[in-house]
């Protein structure tokens, strides 16, 4: 089985019931504020009660009102995921359950919004049923209207040439026009996939979809798992989970890549080569500069294993970070954030003092520490990265954990 996302296919199995001058540039500061050094972590919300969502994967959405929006990949009604919200004060009001069928279903990534009050996602599977019928569909893009609780199919994939089982969420540009990637799908004679290594897909406001790119697999990307990063040019920058370097991680494929897609031109920027100077499977979505500097992060790989922090100069010099040691984090995965004295925020997989994942941070000085250890009661694999709000408290989600162990939506205020 190919590694679907490294730990994706935990969703899978589920379905049916470096530091130095990287840190002090490592991305753009998001908010100014930063995290301060005494905080207080709060679960918000334990996942998987009754036809409550279960296993959340998808980074958060915060609006102007401090309510929290997501998806969760299981539970609902018919147990194939869920929209749900926090409000301010912690409630959670499940907005949608997935149906399956020609609905979507099992959605693995987080939502966008635009200035209607629309929310925007992807699911993994469902949709069009001719497509694998054995999970009823290779997933949609869809739209969920807040005021009227209607949702949407704008897209069903149907696997070869536009792609199947999206695993990123989506970005949207001034015109409202929809972009995204497939982890499938696309080419089936890719040479290092049977199904496909997926696409980039442009959808435009009537619904119609343009596949951007289609991955070709080893020496170019192959099976993207994350959200694109659009740049003010109009130029596409996203990792792959595979393709790259066949010599590193010959039985995946390889060990993922950097690519940038401009005019429909794929540039692979970088090519991963693992373990030990190198990091592999990138599972984060990037962050471009003015300068056209990448950062970005990968699940395992670099000196110990454990995953790295990386930086790519727009002359292509690869820049790393390793994390090392179980019980400090290791194996970040999602969206991390920077405040402006060049801090690092994020989330890892695993590590900490009881091995359930971390909140971390990396100082300007190259220092590592631990936040919260997650002790597996208050939430386990935190995989959605982290969000920030204007007075500089985090929120994020817990795939697992929690009291009925089908995730958590936790708080780490200041």
């Amino acid at each position: 089985m190919q590694k679907v996302g490294y730990r994706f296919c935990l969703t899978m199995l589920r379905r049916s019931d470096s530091v130095l001058t990287l840190v002090l540039l490592f991305m753009i500061a998001l908010f100014a504020s930063p995290i301060a050094e005494a905080q207080t972590f709060t679960v918000l919300h334990n996942f998987g009660v009754g036809t409550d969502g279960a296993y959340p994967r998808g980074a958060l959405l915060l609006d102007g009102f401090g309510n929290l929006y997501g998806t969760t990949s299981g539970g609902g009604t018919a147990k194939l995921g869920t929209v749900f919200e926090i409000d301010r004060s912690g409630k959670e009001t499940i907005l949608y359950s997935f149906k399956g069928g020609t609905d979507g279903s099992s959605p693995a990534s987080g939502l966008i919004t635009d200035h209607k009050g629309h929310l925007y996602g992807t699911t993994y599977t469902g949709g069009n049923p001719n497509c694998d019928a054995a999970f009823g569909g290779c997933g949609t893009v869809f739209k969920f209207d807040l005021r009227s609780g209607q949702e949407t199919v704008l897209y069903s994939f149907a696997g070869s040439p536009d792609g199947k089982n999206p695993l990123g969420g989506l970005v949207m540009d001034a015109s409202g026009n929809l972009y995204g990637t497939t982890f499938q799908g696309g080419a089936l004679n890719c040479i290092t996939a049977q199904e496909g290594c997926g696409v980039v897909f442009k959808l435009d406001s009537q619904g119609n979809e343009t596949v951007l790119y289609t991955f070709l697999g080893a020496p170019d990307s192959a099976n993207p798992t994350t959200s694109l990063t659009l740049d003010a040019q109009g130029d596409m920058y996203g990792t792959t989970d595979s393709g790259g370097d066949l010599n590193c991680s010959p039985n995946y494929g390889g060990c993922g890549t950097v690519f940038k897609l401009s005019q429909g031109h794929n540039r692979v920027l970088h090519r991963f080569a693992g373990y030990p100077t190198d990091g592999e499977t990138p599972e984060s979505p990037v962050i471009v500069d003015g300068l056209g500097n990448v950062y970005g992060s990968t699940s395992v790989g670099g000196s110990a294993f454990d995953g790295t922090l990386f930086r790519i100069s727009a002359g292509g010099m690869e820049h790393v970070y390793s994390f090392t040691g179980s019980f400090t984090a290791n194996e970040p995965i999602g969206p991390m954030l920077r405040d402006n004295h060049g801090n690092v925020y994020g989330a890892s997989l695993g590590g900490g003092f009881y091995l359930c994942g971390t909140i971390f941070e990396i100082s300007s000085s190259g220092r590592d520490t631990s936040l919260h250890d997650f002790e597996c009661t208050d939430g386990t694999y935190p995989m959605s990265g982290l969000i920030r709000d204007s007075a500089g408290n985090v929120y994020g989600t817990t795939y697992f954990g929690g009291s009925a162990n089908a995730g958590v939506v936790f708080k780490l205020s200041r």
